[in-house]
């Protein structure tokens, strides 16, 4: 629901805010189709921390940080937000 919102969100950005065409949105669904057409029995594997890691070092932070995107804990623009305040580019 969320990434069809944003479709028609960029849709609308990329048509200088004149809206959605249908044309637009039968490109959107055909791209979400695409994107979860993934084998459902073949999960994206967890990203395991490195326990050497200092927990609390930018490195460790940022493993912990992909690991919650992987997880799904974590949305794509937090994860960007949060990336950035890591490595000082607010």
């Amino acid at each position: 629901m969320l990434a069809l919102a944003m479709g028609r969100n960029l849709a609308n950005l990329v048509n200088n805010r004149k809206g959605v065409s249908q044309a637009d949105e039968i490109k959107i669904m055909n791209d979400l189709q695409a994107a979860c057409a993934g084998d459902p029995l073949d999960p994206v594997p967890i990203p395991e921390i490195d326990p050497t890691l200092d927990p609390e070092s930018v490195e460790g932070r940022l493993a912990k940080l992909n690991n919650l995107l992987a997880l799904g804990h974590l949305s794509g623009q937090d994860y960007v937000v949060k990336r950035r305040e890591l490595l000082g580019r607010d």
